[in-house]
């Protein structure tokens, strides 16, 4: 696929995604080939909350924080974080542009698990 094609496939997912994320709380994903974030922003823009494998708590549970245990417990404190937040639904799942597999899948199954909706 050429450089243009796949930035128009792109922008198009993006738009698409952002209508689907009007007026909702979003969770916020960054991806390193060694680390995992998550941050919780409200529909203003102002950021809520944020977890991260570089967080001490986190990095306690696990040996490797680039893999699917550690995503998985990312999601799990971030579920955390929203309870305390009292935010339970109206979250919309933003996953920055990465395919919804492996570790980002992780996390979305680590909030799911802990009762909150997306």
């Amino acid at each position: 696929m050429s450089k243009v094609k796949s930035q128009r496939v792109r922008d198009r997912v993006k738009r698409k995604c952002r209508a689907r994320m009007k007026g909702k709380n979003r969770v916020i994903l960054s991806r390193s080939n060694r680390h995992m974030s998550a941050q919780i922003v409200d529909v203003t823009g102002r950021v809520l909350g944020g977890i991260s494998t570089k967080n001490p708590a986190l990095k306690k549970k696990f040996s490797y924080s680039g893999n699917k245990d550690a995503a998985k417990e990312v999601g799990i404190a971030m579920a955390a974080i929203l309870k305390k937040l009292k935010i339970t639904d109206n979250i919309a799942f933003d996953r920055s542009g990465y395919w919804y597999h492996g570790r980002i899948a992780m996390v979305a199954e680590g909030l799911r698990a802990s009762n909150i909706k997306i």
